[in-house]
């Protein structure tokens, strides 16, 4: 051994352990081993939006718990589905889940991290006045008053994220040129559409203004933990009034019924529900006061509309004028709105009420049975005469006879809501959709809340009784075997009462019903005319009608006798018992016709009973319509008095769906009524119905 080298070791053989670290190993600069004992991760937790990244650091320490400085580590995520991690431990989120987080370095790894990635959630919209708002800013406050920010594109279209705050969403939206628009959102989820259009600043305003105590949206939209936004339940409500105002112009632009025009993306390129925007001439919509003024026009067509608001309650006065031959139509509704927690709380559960009653109906199909829907009702219900098995049977025959037919139900008006005595008066849309047509029905119906439980309880009337201001056109015999449709019968006052008889379970009448009411006295106890037995109704039902002036004449209503607000009361003698008075109020009148173009001979052989019978119309367009009757009525005996049969939806289970767009049908007619006695008489009835109630009538008597 060299001499040089054996002293060497020699002196490292006898050194002290303090001076090991210079004889073959590397210094760490702080007298500490140079091996890996520890990593650490930091943050100790992670939690982030999926589409979002976070960064994350390593910490290695030697066996003395000094912190070493260039060591290199390799990350790890244990799913890589729920969020990636780069060399340099940056973790980006893909998925909403869990997932660990590690770091290695010379053979040791760290303690896991979890890293939590949760869904992000999005107000997005568009923007839209005329035009697409680009580059406005869009303000964003949630039931906390919390703010968030963004800017809208070229195209109006923006988005704002909600992850961690609260709904209800208040939005506004400075125009460039002045003014401001709003918008709130109309459901529960964080994740949501909120367009921005006066339409949606009409709701808003609206619904600030119906308070107990009113106030500007200004005012509300800075402190809107104070004054609360609507819940879905109010933005239902004062959509379906809006929406029934400016309806003409979206079936104009062939806008969808399910189009939510607060919830449903749109772009704002003059087609769709963006060219009914056009339409609707948006620089004449704003607050002024208490009321809130829409004026909208297409074609020949003009509208005007005034929101008036009164606390818990909005009256919409609506003239339309022009279309054809210069018709006018004229309405006045007022729709309740539900401002307390309680009002709102109670519409959504009768919102929910009506979605899992027709949940059931489209589950059952053609094996619905009345003990299906006994649960949605009130044991003591009563409508129309009707107690609850006899509804319920009714319900089975309308909804249960027929496969491949499926019904939604919906709210379209509050009209009274009482918290206190848990009664409420609601105006339903019944939807049936069978073979790519909807026929809607509006019903008025009434709820009752039974130990915590709101549920079907009716009218509490001993019979059907309507009333309408109601456009009719006829084709009446005597006259060649093919007539002209007369232009216009005019406007009458129509009343069609029908009231289960003694032996069917009903109380029947001991005489005719009377009526009274209009201006000047128009009406003072005038007598229905008895029309016989109806024998397609179960039970069996007497029915009465009126109408004023009589159908025979020529001579046309005077709209300034029958103002649209205007109060009737019919009152019902039963068989047993004290008279019933009911006070109905007419919604609307229209010189606006239905036509009849087929059938247009009145021999019964046109009829085709026992065989196909096409039934084609015109359409009124100066106001929306809302639905389509289409029913035929056979008379049993030349007697106008006899008994006879009704056919149509809700009695004749093959009837065909009528949307609220058709402008032909085909029926078919038995030749006997359900008793087997033959028809001799039948009379075919169009008649549709505006979303404000106005009707039209176009009428053919086959004989």
């Amino acid at each position: 051994m060299n001499v040089v080298k054996f002293v060497a070791v020699l002196i490292c053989s006898a050194a002290s352990l303090l001076a090991l670290a210079g004889c073959g190993s590397s210094s760490t600069g702080g007298g500490g081993s140079s091996t890996v004992s520890s990593i650490t991760v930091s943050p100790a937790t992670g939690g982030i939006d999926t589409g979002t990244t976070q960064q994350f650091t390593a910490t290695a320490k030697d066996a003395n718990g000094t912190t070493m400085a260039g060591v290199t580590f390799t990350w790890s995520s244990s799913s890589t589905a729920v969020a990636t991690i780069s060399s340099a431990g940056l973790a980006g989120a893909v998925t909403a889940g869990t997932t660990n987080i590690t770091a290695s370095a010379s053979g040791v790894t760290s303690p896991a991290v979890a890293l939590t990635v949760s869904q992000a959630t999005a107000a997005t919209g568009t923007v839209a006045h005329g035009s697409p708002v680009a580059g406005a800013t869009v303000t964003l406050k949630d039931a906390q008053g919390t703010t968030r920010t963004a800017t809208s594109g070229t195209d109006g279209k923006f988005s704002v994220r909600t992850t961690g705050l609260t709904p209800p969403f208040l939005v506004q939206v400075p125009l460039g040129g002045g003014g401001t628009l709003y918008s709130v959102s109309a459901e529960t989820d964080a994740n949501t559409t909120i367009n921005v259009t006066p339409l949606s600043d009409t709701i808003v305003r609206a619904w600030y203004g119906v308070q107990n105590t009113p106030v500007s949206a200004d005012s509300a939209f800075a402190d809107p933990t104070s004054h609360v936004p609507p819940s879905p339940a109010g933005v239902q409500s004062l959509a379906g009034v809006v929406q029934n105002v400016v309806q003409s112009y979206l079936t104009n632009a062939s806008v969808p019924a399910s189009f939510n025009f607060i919830s449903s993306p749109f772009t704002a390129d003059s087609t769709g529900f963006d060219k009914a925007l056009d339409q609707v001439g948006l620089t004449t919509i704003g607050a002024n006061g208490n009321t809130i003024a829409i004026k909208a026009a297409a074609g020949t067509v003009t509208q005007n509309s005034t929101l008036t608001l009164t606390p818990g309650t909005v009256t919409v006065a609506t003239t339309t004028t022009g279309g054809s031959g210069g018709a006018s139509s004229s309405s006045v509704t007022s729709t309740a709105v539900p401002v307390t927690s309680a009002q709102q709380s109670a519409q959504t559960a009768i919102a929910t009420l009506l979605a899992n009653f027709a949940g059931t109906i489209n589950t059952k199909g053609s094996s619905l049975a009345a003990s299906d829907l006994q649960a949605y009702t009130d044991p003591s219900l009563l409508n129309e005469g009707l107690n609850q098995g006899q509804f319920l049977a009714s319900l089975v025959t309308q909804f249960g006879g027929s496969s491949g037919r499926t019904v939604s139900l919906s709210i379209v008006q509050l009209k009274t809501l009482d918290t206190t005595n848990n009664v409420a008066d609601e105006i339903i849309q019944v939807a049936v959709t069978q073979a790519g047509q909807t026929r809607n029905d509006t019903t008025e119906f009434f709820f009752r809340n039974i130990n915590g439980n709101w549920l079907m309880s009716g009218d509490q009337r001993i019979g059907s009784v309507n009333l309408a201001a109601q456009y009719s056109t006829q084709i009446l015999p005597p006259c060649p075997n093919t007539c002209t449709q007369e232009p216009a019968q005019g406007l009458v006052l129509s009343s069609n009462i029908g009231v289960p008889n003694a032996a069917a379970g009903g109380l029947g009448l001991a005489s005719p019903p009377t009526i009274s009411g209009g201006t000047g006295g128009l009406l003072s106890n005038a007598v229905f005319t008895d029309a016989g037995q109806d024998t397609n109704s179960s039970p069996l039902r007497e029915l009465y009608y009126l109408a004023y002036p009589p159908l025979s004449t020529s001579t046309p209503l005077d709209p300034t006798k029958v103002p649209a607000g205007t109060p009737f009361t019919i009152t019902l003698t039963p068989a047993t018992g004290s008279p019933v008075s009911y006070t109905l109020v007419l919604n609307s009148w229209t010189t606006d016709p239905v036509v009849l173009t087929a059938p247009t001979s009145t021999a019964l052989a046109s009829a085709n009973l026992g065989g196909s019978l096409t039934v084609s119309w015109t359409l009124p367009t100066t106001y929306a319509i809302a639905e389509i009757q289409l029913s035929a009525t056979g008379q049993e005996t030349a007697n106008a008095n006899g008994s006879q049969c009704t056919f149509g939806q809700g009695r004749t289970p093959s009837w065909p769906v009528v949307g609220n767009t058709s402008i032909t049908a085909t029926i078919k007619l038995p030749t006997t009524c359900p008793d087997g006695n033959p028809i001799v008489t039948v009379d075919i009835d169009v008649t549709t119905i505006g979303v404000n109630g106005e009707q039209s009538s176009a009428q053919i008597l086959m004989q």
